[in-house]
């Protein structure tokens, strides 16, 4: 069993208290000093306790780093939930599929905003890899295929899962290494992308939303 991503809470409130702590100090750590450059001793001086405290609850930088990355993806989890919750029974016009676009990329902007950094920790080279990758990968596209259930019952499923991968694949545009993550240029062509890929569904979308035609037909000229 990989142990990967699956931070264990511990029971009394005290240490509770203290893991918290010292995940907020090992993100300020990562992020100001990089993770490469950080040590456990470092984070263990701007928490305020012991390197041996700090080992009884991470035995390595490793494990403070994906205890990191699954608040993340607990957190990225429900705000997906409630973008993609508060838009099943919305999506009735390109200004609502383009809303829902909207809701769902300032998901990520916010998570930037609020801890400038934190995503290049959580997704730079150091960041998610092997199967804490792919199962961040799968609770993404899990969300976004339920969405597309109810926003097109007709769709087949492999076609929904399809659709669901490229829109990950997409937005993957938002961290690429070449540029800071989520600069806002990187964000408005990502927006390009998905309102131009979506109208290839509409016809699927249109059995239950009044969506307008996609100016170019899937259906070949004769």
């Amino acid at each position: 069993m990989n142990p990967a991503l699956s931070l264990r809470q511990p029971k009394q409130a005290r240490s509770r208290q203290t893991v918290e702590r010292i995940l907020q100090a090992a993100t300020r750590v990562f992020i100001s000093e990089g993770y490469a450059s950080a040590t456990t001793n470092r984070i263990a001086e701007e928490v305020g306790v012991s390197v041996g405290s700090l080992y009884q609850f991470f035995p390595h930088k490793a494990a403070l780093l994906e205890a990191i990355q699954l608040q993340w993806l607990d957190h990225l989890c429900e705000a997906l939930d409630e973008a993609f919750g508060g838009a099943l029974q919305q999506l009735t016009s390109l200004e609502a599929l383009r809303a829902q676009v909207d809701a769902v990329l300032r998901i990520h902007q916010e998570v930037e905003k609020r801890e400038p950094g934190l995503l290049r920790v959580i997704l730079g080279p150091v960041g998610l890899e092997g199967e804490n990758l792919r199962r961040v990968r799968r609770l993404i596209q899990e969300r976004v295929e339920g969405w597309l259930e109810h926003a097109a019952p007709r769709l087949a499923r492999e076609r929904r899962r399809a659709v669901a991968q490229m829109c990950i694949h997409i937005t993957d545009g938002l961290y690429a290494p070449e540029h800071p993550p989520l600069e806002p240029a990187a964000v408005r062509e990502v927006q390009t992308v998905l309102l131009a890929y979506w109208p290839r569904c509409w016809s699927h979308l249109r059995n239950c939303c009044d969506l307008p035609t996609p100016a170019h037909s899937d259906t070949p000229r004769r």
